[in-house]
């Protein structure tokens, strides 16, 4: 079986790795390194449907330097100097490519799930959180919302959740309206998708008006065709850019 090193040194065009990931001493949980030589092949065959052209960098740093660099909760990196230091300590290049989304992990530690395919969909979609939020608001997601809310009698407070169909919202975990959006997106990159529950499935059409029914059964529709849409043109626009988490 190809040790993890070995993986990473045959897939150096889309995925590269600092430090030694097999050390005791780990910044990410015991058997990650197996779960990311899977995960990783993983994510960038899958994620090839979001429109996306990715880079992975795993760091394992146990001295923390990289966590002086890292912003707290993932963000974009915008002043690469430290980086690039950082690299040339380590007898590495740190290269950003324009035709690449350049994503950096530097531990999984401190959560509480390994670091699958879906877990690191779901940790880029934290580093690009800003962007994601703007997409939202474009497509007035929880203006609709309330329109639904409003016109089936149903409790706005929980309804966007039941409109998602990934395994955490089936199963109730999703804690807050980020979450839910960090999810959309983990979803998109995972299956090149958002899928919606259709309206009938979520809430009792019998409470609308039937004047008002027609319309109403149009939203997720379009509102899912257009989030499709506007996240792919996000990914579009994010390609020569680093992300860090």
């Amino acid at each position: 079986m190809k040790t993890f090193k070995q993986f990473l040194n045959e897939m150096a065009a889309k995925i590269q790795s600092i430090g030694d990931f097999s050390n005791p001493v780990n910044m990410y949980h015991r058997g990650d390194d197996k779960i990311i030589t899977r995960g990783a092949v993983k994510a960038e065959k899958l994620w090839e449907k979001s429109r996306g052209n990715f880079k992975l960098i795993f760091i394992n740093d146990p001295s923390n330097e990289i966590q002086h660099i890292a912003p707290i909760g993932g963000d974009e990196i915008k002043d690469y100097e430290k980086i690039y230091e950082f690299f040339r300590k380590r007898t590495q290049e740190f290269k950003p490519n324009d035709n690449e989304i350049t994503i950096i992990y530097t531990r999984n530690d401190f959560q509480l799930n390994p670091m699958t395919a879906w877990i690191m969909a779901h940790r880029f979609a934290h580093m690009i959180s800003s962007y994601i939020e703007e997409v939202i608001e474009e497509i007035y997601f929880l203006s609709n919302m309330g329109h639904i809310a409003y016109h089936s009698k149903t409790d706005l407070e929980t309804l966007p959740y039941k409109f998602a169909t990934m395994r955490s919202a089936r199963e109730n975990k999703i804690i807050n309206l980020r979450e839910l959006y960090h999810e959309f997106m983990t979803q998109y990159l995972m299956t090149g998708k958002v899928t919606l529950n259709s309206l009938d499935t979520v809430v009792d059409t019998s409470n609308i008006e039937p004047k008002r029914l027609e319309d109403i059964q149009s939203i997720i529709p379009k509102l899912n065709a257009r989030m499709n849409s506007k996240f792919g043109e996000l990914l579009d626009s994010l390609h020569g850019k680093v992300f860090m988490m």
